[in-house]
C-alpha cells in the first residue's frame, strides 16, 4: 500500500504506482493527497501504464515481481517502458542461489499461507536462472547486496 511509492514521492520523485488491487491504490491516493505528493496511480496488471507512450527513468519491483507468472513477456515489455539510460530494479524478491529449481511455486509455510489466504501467486527463482532470463530478454544485470536491506538486482538495457 505505497510502502516504497510514498517515501520516494516524499523526496521528490514523480511516481506512478501500478497495482491490480484498487483498494491499495485508494490508500496511496488518500495518503498522497494528505501529504501533497505527486503520485499517479493506475489499476492494472504488470507492465500496464496509463499512457502507453510514457517512459520511466526507473521501474521498481519491490516484493512484487515474484507474483508474475508471465515474467518473460513482462521483461520484454519493460524495454518499451524504460527511458534511455534508465534501470529496472528488483528488490526484496524471492531470488536466491539456493532455490531448489530454476523457478517455480514456493512451498514454504509463509508462501503457502499467502497462496491459501490471499490467492497470491508466490514464485521463487534461482539466482543463476533469473540472471540468465534477464540476459535472454535483452538486459544486463548485477546483484547489489546490502547488510540492512534486501538484495537488489539492477537491470539495464544491453548496450547502455
Amino acid at each position: 500500500p505505497g510502502f516504497t511509492t510514498l517515501p520516494l514521492a516524499a523526496v521528490g520523485y514523480k511516481m506512478t504506482a501500478v497495482d491490480i488491487n484498487a483498494d491499495v491504490l485508494r490508500v496511496i491516493d488518500a495518503t498522497a493527497a494528505t501529504r501533497s505528493l505527486k503520485i499517479t496511480t493506475f489499476n492494472g496488471e504488470f507492465g500496464s501504464v496509463p499512457d502507453e507512450t510514457q517512459t520511466f527513468d526507473f521501474i521498481l519491483f519491490y516484493e512484487a515481481f515474484h507474483h508474475c507468472l508471465d515474467f518473460v513477456p513482462l521483461l520484454r515489455t519493460l524495454h518499451m517502458r524504460l527511458a534511455p539510460g534508465g534501470a529496472v530494479i528488483f528488490a526484496g524478491e524471492s531470488i536466491t542461489s539456493d532455490f531448489p529449481k530454476p523457478w517455480g511455486l514456493r512451498l514454504d509455510g509463509a508462501s503457502l499461507w499467502e497462496i491459501r489466504t490471499k490467492g497470491w501467486l508466490e514464485l521463487g527463482f534461482r539466482e543463476d536462472f533469473f540472471l540468465d532470463v534477464l540476459t535472454q530478454t535483452g538486459w544486463r544485470a548485477e546483484k547489489q547486496t546490502y547488510c540492512d536491506g534486501p538484495d537488489m538486482f539492477i537491470a539495464l538495457k544491453k548496450g547502455q
